[in-house]
C-alpha cells in the first residue's frame, strides 16, 4: 500500500493549510490553547516553535491532496539517553480515518533513522480517547497518570496520560 502521507520540514509555504485547521474550535477540544484568529497567529506559532533548541517540527502532508493536513514535533530531546517527546495535531476533517496512526509511525522512523532516538514519550489528556487510540495502536504503553497535568481557561484540571515507546 502507498503512504497516504508524507512527513516535510517545516516552512511557511503551508500557512494556509496550517491555519485551516488551526483556526477551528474542534481542533482545541483535548488542548489548553484556544484557536488562532488570523493566519499571522498561526504563522508566529509555528515558527516560534520551529526555532525552539532541541525541536525537529514536521508537516504532514496528503500526498494526493497535496496539502498539509497536521503537524508532528519531537521535541525536548535527551541527547543523553537518546528520548524525545512527539506531540501532533490534525486537521479534525481527516479525524477517524487512520491518519494518526500514519503519522506516528512515519515520524518514529524520522526518529529513529535521522535522530537516532531510541524512546519517545507523548502526554495526552487521560479523556482523550482518540489520542490514546491513536498511540496504542503504534504499541506506545501507558507509563503513567500525571494527575492535574493539565490547567485549562475555566480553572478546571485535567489529568495527563503518559505513553512511551521504545523504538
Amino acid at each position: 500500500m502507498e503512504n497516504r502521507l508524507d512527513l516535510i520540514e517545516f516552512n511557511t509555504d503551508y500557512l494556509d493549510d496550517l491555519y485551516e485547521y488551526s483556526s477551528q474550535e474542534d481542533f482545541y477540544k483535548y488542548m489548553q490553547s484556544k484557536p488562532h484568529k488570523s493566519v499571522a497567529e498561526t504563522e508566529e506559532y509555528f515558527l516560534t516553535k520551529s526555532v525552539e533548541e532541541g525541536t525537529y517540527l514536521f508537516l504532514v502532508k496528503n500526498v494526493l491532496e497535496k496539502k498539509v493536513i497536521g503537524s508532528i514535533i519531537i521535541n525536548k530531546l535527551d541527547k543523553l539517553n537518546l528520548s524525545a517527546n512527539i506531540g501532533y495535531g490534525l486537521n479534525p476533517k481527516y479525524w477517524g480515518n487512520g491518519y494518526l496512526k500514519e503519522m506516528l509511525l512515519l515520524a518514529e522512523k524520522k526518529a529513529k533513522e535521522d535522530l537516532y532516538i531510541h524512546r519517545l514519550e507523548a502526554v495526552t489528556m487521560t479523556i482523550n480517547i482518540p489520542s490514546i487510540g491513536g498511540l496504542k495502536s503504534c504499541d506506545y504503553k501507558q507509563v503513567g497518570v500525571i494527575k492535574g497535568y493539565y490547567l485549562f481557561s475555566d480553572n478546571k484540571r485535567y489529568d495527563a496520560s503518559l505513553f512511551s515507546k521504545i523504538l
